[in-house]
């Protein structure tokens, strides 16, 4: 099983290889990649838990509410808003709005079945984007070592990636310039680019303290995104076969899930989501120290 650090013993790890001062190294080309990555980690961390707090808060405020509606009438009006619609049938005159009323027919059960729901796509929603986040890191990475090394192995494909980029629109290709070199390298040529410069990278990422092998771990987390960004929070049958035996219990062990006609409904805990990000940030700093040591 995977074995994450408590949070006092990430602390003082983090204090012991000072990593504060090491990701704002004057002169490091790779410290402002690592510095965006790891503000961009704070503000879905500081979101996730404010979000997290006000859900609970309105649950705890809502429970007494349900309960009293469910002893009165279990298919009773619980909560909801006073909406305004539109009549577009006005037309020609000024807009005319109607209003709906604050209570409809909804039963207590459903209404805590959506608070619950809302909760966990937050989750989901916060490990897509630590996804994303990670994903541009690596690709400034890749770029980065693109622009200083001429002897990077890999780089045998850039006429390969130019045809690509041409394909885009991108009509040429500088590969002295950072920004110009991180458009036209694909996403999935990034990190295989990184592993080529890193040898010990590669090292790492299949045996390391977290007891995990992160490349299967960062497909697994890839699964998650695709689910919470483009599947409603649903991973189908099929591509749960698709991924196989290994990666499908690697992902259930990860990520809780719900078996839901066939497919399979994602229903995240807080701890599995901060140790999603948790193991992000420690991916995304093994990356950096590795390459700031060949560099």
């Amino acid at each position: 099983m995977p074995c994450f650090a408590s949070r006092r013993e990430l602390l003082y790890r983090v204090m012991d290889r000072e990593l504060v001062y090491r990701t704002r190294e004057a002169g490091n080309p790779y410290s402002a990649s690592i510095g965006r990555f790891f503000e961009h980690q704070s503000l879905l961390t500081g979101l996730y838990l404010e979000l997290r707090t006000r859900l609970k808060h309105l649950a705890a405020l809502a429970q007494p509410r349900v309960e009293a509606w469910a002893m009165k009438d279990p298919d009773g009006a619980v909560l909801g808003s006073n909406l305004y619609v539109q009549d577009l049938t006005a037309r020609g005159s000024e807009p005319r709005y109607l209003l709906t009323g604050h209570q409809y027919d909804v039963s207590p059960a459903k209404y805590l079945e959506v608070e619950s729901g809302l909760a966990r796509w937050v989750g989901a929603w916060v490990v897509a984007q630590s996804f994303e986040g990670f994903e541009s890191f690596v690709k400034d990475v890749a770029a980065q070592l693109v622009v200083d090394r001429e002897d990077l192995p890999g780089l045998n494909k850039r006429e390969k990636w130019e045809r690509l980029a041409r394909n885009r629109g991108k009509p040429s290709v500088d590969w002295a310039s950072f920004e110009s070199a991180r458009e036209a390298i694909p996403e999935r040529q990034c990190l295989p680019l990184i592993r080529a410069a890193v040898p010990q990278l590669r090292e790492i990422e299949e045996k390391n303290d977290l007891g995990l092998q992160l490349q299967t771990w960062l497909r697994v987390a890839a699964d998650v995104r695709n689910a919470a960004t483009h599947g409603g929070g649903v991973i189908s049958g099929r591509v749960a076969a698709r991924m196989g035996p290994s990666r499908w219990e690697l992902l259930r062990s990860l990520f809780s899930c719900e078996m839901e006609e066939g497919q399979y409904r994602l229903v995240l805990h807080p701890e599995e989501v901060e140790r999603a990000a948790e193991t992000f940030r420690a991916y995304a700093y093994l990356i950096y120290a590795t390459v700031c040591e060949v560099a």
